[in-house]
Parts: structure tokens; sequence; C-alpha cells
């Protein structure tokens, strides 16, 4: 190699920053054994040591592996980017990320879609908060939509027309009396439907009879409450509904009539017409002074599968219900856990009773006589039946004094050959009273299920 080529070898390997590009000068420059062999030296330097010409992308190799998917500090910031809870689920405490986009928590505290209600929401214009309004505005058979919130209402709303009220839940859209004055009245002819809401803390109080009835609800019409409770109202008679004039009034799907007080009808008084319960629904943990806990009927009464009445009081006769109409329990349907501080735990009867097949009576319970049904006395049209068809039951039931079952003070008690009456306290009578069929035997104890 000459001078010339020598320089210029020198000043190539100079300008050249990376290993790579020297193994491509060396492989095109005509290099003699000698130089070639120094070049090669250097370039296995560089592998061992890491130093001389290739140490910068020696470096930078080192660099690289530092940084795998998943380590450092900035991956772990992408990794909580992707923690964000998805629908049904719930944020993780103390984590950066909630709901991921579009989601936020809703009442259970679980991520959901944003819903944003075009409905009615409270104002402060009127003494019903603009729900009067909105109803006399309505056509009729239209649909109202109220939004989350509480409508806390200074005079009784009035529904004269066929008209649906759809709220966000029970338990979110609220119509509250403040304990001053009845909720809501359905005049008669309409035909309404009250669905996903709760009409509370509603006080009918002061006037004449029919002033002081039906804290929560008063109907006339045909009322159909759906996925609705009626809670914590207050009135002398029906504290919860009063279903008067003819009217229909149907519980169904999981609606309930509950916490409500009164003198008699705790719960429910049907003066005239109809009530149903149906589809879960439940008349629970009411309570009256005088008679019928849950339910005074005076008309017509069904209770229809999967329907309840449990858990009330009453201050005399009738914990669960007192009749002086028409009741009957279809199967499925259940009279239990109630209290009279006289007779008739789970029914006082003075009109006509029919449990059918599938349909029970049990665990209620009597200071007097009657711990699940005490039929017979005054106030009902004609006399006092009750009837037990196959297949129904009366169970559990305890009284303080006789017929922890069944007690009969007059009318006519039919029971037929499949009733199932056992377990019920005290002995030596399940039965006190006439009967047509025959009771069991004292020491008869239910069967293991």
């Amino acid at each position: 190699m000459d001078a010339n080529w020598f320089d210029t070898l020198t000043k190539r390997v100079s300008a050249t920053s990376t290993r790579r590009r020297l193994v491509r000068l060396v492989a095109v420059l005509p290099l003699t054994g000698a130089v070639g062999g120094l070049l090669a030296e250097e370039r296995a330097d560089g592998q061992g040591s890491g130093a001389g010409v290739g140490d910068g992308g020696g470096r930078r190799r080192r660099r690289r592996a530092r940084h795998h998917p998943g380590q450092g500090k900035n991956n772990r910031k992408g990794h909580d980017k992707k923690t964000c809870a998805k629908a049904g689920q719930t944020p993780r405490r103390g984590s950066r990320k909630g709901c991921c986009q579009g989601l936020s928590t809703d009442a259970s505290g679980q991520c959901a879609v944003l819903v944003t209600c075009t409905g009615l929401t409270p104002t402060a214009t009127s003494p019903t908060q603009g729900l009067q309004e909105a109803i006399d505005a309505a056509e009729a058979g239209a649909t109202l939509t109220l939004c989350a919130g509480t409508w806390t209402v200074g005079s009784t709303v009035v529904i004269a027309k066929d008209l649906t009220l759809i709220g966000a839940g029970a338990g979110q859209t609220i119509l509250d009396g403040g304990n001053a004055v009845r909720v809501l009245q359905i005049a008669s002819g309409a035909s309404v439907t009250v669905q996903d809401l709760t009409i509370t803390k509603g006080n009918a109080a002061g006037g004449d009879f029919f002033d002081r009835t039906g804290g929560g609800i008063f109907n006339e019409g045909i009322l159909r409450l759906v996925g609705t409770h009626v809670t914590e109202n207050t009135a002398d008679y029906g504290g919860g509904i009063i279903n008067d004039g003819g009217g229909a009034v149907t519980l169904s799907t999981g609606s309930s009539v509950s916490g409500n007080t009164a003198t008699g009808g705790g719960g429910i008084l049907i003066w005239s017409g109809t009530g149903t319960l149906r589809d879960g629904s439940r008349v629970v943990g009411n309570t009256a002074a005088g008679f019928g806990g849950g339910i005074y009927n005076r008309d017509t009464l069904r209770l229809e599968d999967g329907s309840s009445v449990s858990g009330n009081e009453a201050g005399t006769v009738g914990g669960g219900i007192s009749n002086i109409g028409t009741v009957t329990l279809e199967d499925g349907s259940n009279v239990s856990g109630n209290t009279a501080a006289a007779d008739g735990g789970g029914i006082a009867n003075a009109g006509t009773v029919t449990l059918k097949t599938g349909s029970s009576v049990s665990g209620n319970t009597a200071a007097g006589d009657g711990g699940g049904i005490r039929s017979g006395g005054g106030g009902g049209i004609g006399e006092p039946t009750l009837t037990l068809e196959d297949g129904s039951s009366v169970t559990g039931n305890t009284a303080g004094n006789d017929g922890g079952g069944i007690f009969n003070l007059s009318g006519t008690v039919t029971l037929d050959s499949g009733a199932i009456i056992c377990s019920n306290q005290p002995l030596p009578a399940q039965c006190s009273g006439a009967f047509t069929g025959t009771c069991p035997a004292p020491s008869q104890e239910c069967p293991p299920e």
C-alpha cells in the first residue's frame, strides 16, 4: 500500500461512526494482509471488550436489551391504562383508572353504559314539582318517563286519564308526600300503569272517611303497579293503598307494599272492587293497630302464583289478612310469618276463603285462637266459609289458646282429604270447632321434605 492509499484509509476509518459501516468499508478497500489483520484484531477487540470503534454500538445494544416489553416505568403506566373496569365490573380500589371510556358507576358501584335520561325531572315551579302539569298536558294513552330523582309533592297528584308513568327504578325515581299529603289518586274510568318507582311518605288525614284512607294511593280506576314499591305511608285505613269505587288494583313483577301503617288494613284496604297480587309481588312488614295488618278485604282479593303476604302485624285480628269479602289463594301463593294480638295470626275470616292446591298458610302466630286461620264471627255477608282443597296446606302455625292451625268459631269449614294440616301448636288440637272433613290427629307432624 502506497502513502496515498494509506492516507485515504486513515481518513475513512476516522470518519466511520459505526461498526457496521466499518465492516462495509473493509469489504471494498484493497487492503494488504497486514492492514486486514490489524482490522480483524480491532473487530475481535470490539466484540470482546466493547471498546474501540464499535463501543457506541455495543452500548446501544445493551440499552436496547434492558427495555423488554412489560418492564420499566413507562411500560407499567401503559399497563395501567389497560386495567380500566369493563361493563359489569367494579373498579379496583386505589387504581388510577376507573371505568373504561363510555361507562360510569351505577348504584351498585359497577361500571355500566352511560344513559342520558330525556324524561321529566323535578322542578320547583309548582306544588308537585312539575309532575301534575306534565300529566295534565299529556294525551290520553301517553307514556311519561320520570328520570331518577325525588318529587316532593305538596299536593296529591291526580290522574284522570289513561296514562303510563315509568321511572328509572324503585328507589331511584321517588314520589314523596313529605308525611303531609296523599301521594297519588287515580280517578274512576282511568286505566293507569305505574312502573319502576317508589311511592312513599304519604299521609291521608282529616276530613271524611275516604279523606283518611290510602296514604300512598287512592284508586278508583284500573291501576297496575309494575316493579313499584309503596312504602312508609300512613292513613286511618289502607295505609299504603285503598281500592274503591269498583276499581281494580294489580301488583305484579316484584311490586311491594311494605312498612305502611293504619288502624285497619295496614298495607292495603280493598273497600270495593278487586285486588290481585301476582308475579313475586309482596305485602310485607305492614302494621295495623286494629285488624288486617297486611290487607283488609271487603270485596275480592286474589293471591296468584309467587305472591305473598308476610311479616305483618295486627293489634286485634288478622295479622296477614282480615276478610269479610272473598279471598282466594292460588297455587304458589302463601300467607306466612304474620302476627295477631288476638285471633287469626294468618287470616281472620268472616266471609269466604279458599285455599287452592299448592297454596299455603304457614308460620303465623296468634295470641288468642287460630294461629293459622280463624274463621267465623261477625261482620261478613252471609255465613262464613273456609275451604282447603287437596294439596293446600296449613302448617307450623301457633295459637296462644285453641286451634293452632285452624279455629272455627262459626260457619262452614271444608277440608278435602288431601289437605295438609300439620306441625301446628299447641296440642291437643291442631284444629278446633266444627268441620266437614277430618282434621289430622293432634300428634300429626309434617313429613320431612
